[in-house]
């Protein structure tokens, strides 16, 4: 479990995720602004690492999710 809104994921980009480590982790800001860490599992990682490589090979600091719709 991530305790994060479908917002707040859609939010997310590349800089805000630590894959490495020995407490890998995601930075999340919520409602109001405020920012929180979430830590990752170790089967989080590894879907993560998977999605990133899959869809988000572009250079930069991008968005990790899409949506059709505005969130």
């Amino acid at each position: 479990s991530t305790a994060c809104r479908v917002g707040e994921l859609l939010h997310m980009r590349k800089s805000d995720v630590f894959l490495d480590g020995t407490h890998p982790h995601a930075v999340v800001r919520g409602k109001g602004g405020k920012v929180r860490v979430v830590y990752l599992t170790e089967a989080t990682v590894r879907h993560l690492r998977s999605h990133i490589d899959e869809f988000c090979r572009f250079e930069g600091d991008g968005h990790l999710f899409w949506s059709r719709n505005e969130v």
